[in-house]
């Protein structure tokens, strides 16, 4: 799996698959939120996203 940027998600939830089908935050407005500032939004390919279904099946 290829992760970009910083990766958000409750401890519970720390031994799931995480499917990043997006980079950044779509309204990255929020005054009081500096996540993701500086990092611009985008969508993940279907080839970026294809490749991580495909290596995340076969571990």
């Amino acid at each position: 799996m290829k992760y970009e940027g910083m990766m958000i998600r409750p401890p519970s939830e720390t031994d799931s698959l995480l499917l990043q089908v997006t980079v950044g935050c779509s309204h990255n407005r929020c005054p009081f939120c500096p996540t993701y500032k500086g990092e611009r939004f985008r969508i993940k390919t279907f080839a970026e996203t294809e490749e991580d279904i495909r290596e995340a099946g076969t571990g």
